[in-house]
């Protein structure tokens, strides 16, 4: 099974720089005049532009695997972080303290997150992990419950919620080696989606910002990309120019119904880029990893 760290790693950061920690930015010190002491320094965890401050007051143990924002961040300020080995941490500071959000789960192995389009009324949310399959909050992350329903293989690696959500209930689940899975009633049953992606380990999942009317969904495996264009129902691969099977992750454009763009990370080949909806993918500037000799 692959192991998802160094994506990771690129998408906790790039998700904290977003929220910057809800820490002030110091302005220029004035100068000083004849017979005044210069100003002091800019106090201790201030963030100036372009650099990056630590955002982990009160968390404990595990690596982070995701974090997810609430869509209403601007007023409520709440972030989650799903940890290997500690579970679930809630912010509502904008990171800059955590609690654990552990109620309900008894493993705390958790991968992956996704929060409702409509949180700041329907307050759930959704966690994958091992063991443990999918876990659902209706209180805000304050307790959890299973919901695996049809899941024949509870190491959940990665979710996608439909942006129409509080309409369709849809949610897709990626499993670590019994493919896909879908519900349409908020988690109470899920059904296997996998034709033409039969079993493979699911790595990442991205769901279209158009989903309710372009049905599409893109798959990051074992065997490289898979795109559905029918919400789940059939799969095929969409490869095309990407020169390595090991991606990692997967990221719409919001504008995806007009500009068909999107992007896909990989461990060994850096970032792929498609402006067709997938059709064929381009390499970006940045690297893949490079091993020392």
């Amino acid at each position: 099974m692959k192991t998802k760290y160094p994506v990771t790693v690129f998408v906790v950061a790039l998700i904290l720089s977003m929220l910057s920690c809800n820490l002030p930015r110091p302005t220029a010190a004035p100068a000083s005049t004849a017979g005044e002491q210069p100003s002091a320094s800019p106090a201790p965890g201030s963030a100036p532009v372009g650099i990056w401050m630590p955002c982990s007051s009160g968390m404990y143990g595990g690596i982070i695997e995701a974090i997810a924002a609430s869509p209403d961040y601007a007023d409520d300020q709440t972030v989650f972080a799903a940890t290997m080995g500690a579970g679930i941490f809630k912010s509502t500071d904008g990171g800059g303290t955590w609690q654990a959000a552990n109620n309900g789960m008894w493993i705390k192995q958790t991968t992956s997150l996704a929060i409702s389009p409509d949180f700041a009324n329907d307050y759930t949310l959704f966690s994958g992990g091992l063991h443990v399959g999918v876990m659902i909050s209706t209180n805000r992350g304050n307790s959890w419950q299973p919901v695996n329903n049809g899941i024949t293989l509870t190491h959940i690696y990665a979710l996608a919620i439909s942006p129409s959500y509080p309409e369709d209930h849809t949610l897709f689940a990626g499993s670590g080696g019994d493919g896909i899975f879908k519900t349409v009633d908020s988690g109470t049953n899920w059904t296997a989606v996998n034709a033409g992606v039969g079993n493979l380990n699911i790595i990442s999942l991205a769901i279209s910002p158009a989903y309710p009317a372009d049905r599409t969904i893109f798959a990051a495996t074992s065997g490289g990309i898979y795109r559905s264009t029918d919400g789940g129902d059939s799969w095929q691969e969409a490869n095309n120019g990407v020169n390595t099977t090991d991606v990692r992750s997967l990221a719409f454009s919001p504008g995806f119904a007009d500009d068909h763009t999107l992007f896909a990370g990989t461990g060994s080949g850096g970032i792929f880029v498609s402006h067709d909806s997938g059709d064929t993918w381009t390499q970006t500037g940045l690297p893949g990893w490079i091993k020392k000799g």
